[in-house]
């Protein structure tokens, strides 16, 4: 991968509730970071609240809202949670195994 990162930005929803997963992050000096990566399921908004009491601090918010269709029309949300990293180049992410969790995209930031 390549990139010098402290912040992980990862777009996407969970299916049967609201969740998290581990996310390993490899760095090229041979460290590896376990990070708790917040998903809010796909029926609802996260709620403002969620940030403090769900997901003790990290940052996620709901992104874009849509109704879909098919056999029946229901709410669809894509949310935006951002996790903080302990930061350096990334050699890769791994992402997990989980049936439940759809990642539609990630992308790290370096800030100062």
């Amino acid at each position: 991968m390549g990139a010098t990162a402290n912040k992980m930005h990862v777009i996407g929803f969970a299916y049967w509730g609201d969740t998290f997963d581990i996310f390993t992050v490899r760095y090229e000096d041979g460290r590896e970071e376990q990070c708790k990566v917040p998903f809010v399921d796909w029926a609802h908004k996260a709620p403002d609240d969620y940030r403090d009491i769900v997901w003790l601090g990290s940052n996620i918010e709901t992104v874009r809202y849509m109704i879909t269709s098919g056999r029946g029309d229901h709410l669809a949300c894509l949310h935006h949670s951002v996790v903080e990293l302990g930061g350096g180049q990334i050699e890769s992410i791994v992402l997990p195994e989980n049936f439940f969790l759809h990642v539609m995209a990630i992308t790290t930031e370096e800030s100062n």
